[in-house]
């Protein structure tokens, strides 16, 4: 079970930096700027992710911080569906993500040790 969940959850990762993405260059006006946007807000919330949600990350996050975090960028993720295409899927992806988050923490994610 703890594969699949994480199977599931590093899927909607994925499909939270797309909706990010996709959001921005909507909001940019599409063409060169809208990418540009597109690149930028990706890159920011994978950075953001990587530092303080990642497993490996030296500077994770503890919940409910962590946790807290996590639901803000897949509700920006959601948000961005919305804008960019309908509401419906917007909200099942925020729905999907934060069950899928809470469910890692119950299949019981085990923190890797921190880098020296």
């Amino acid at each position: 079970m703890r594969s699949a969940v994480l199977a599931t959850r590093f899927l909607l990762e994925m499909c939270l930096l797309g909706a990010l993405a996709a959001g921005a260059w909507v909001l940019g006006g599409g063409g060169i700027s809208g990418t540009l946007l597109a690149v930028g807000v990706a890159a920011a919330a994978a950075g953001a992710w990587g530092a303080y949600v990642g497993p490996r990350s030296t500077r994770r996050l503890r919940d409910p911080q962590r946790l807290a975090l996590e639901v803000g960028l897949f509700a920006a993720g959601g948000a961005a569906v919305w804008l960019a295409w309908a509401i419906l899927p917007g909200l099942a992806l925020t729905v999907a993500s934060t069950v899928v988050a809470v469910l890692t923490r119950a299949v019981d994610e085990p923190a890797p040790p921190a880098r020296k």
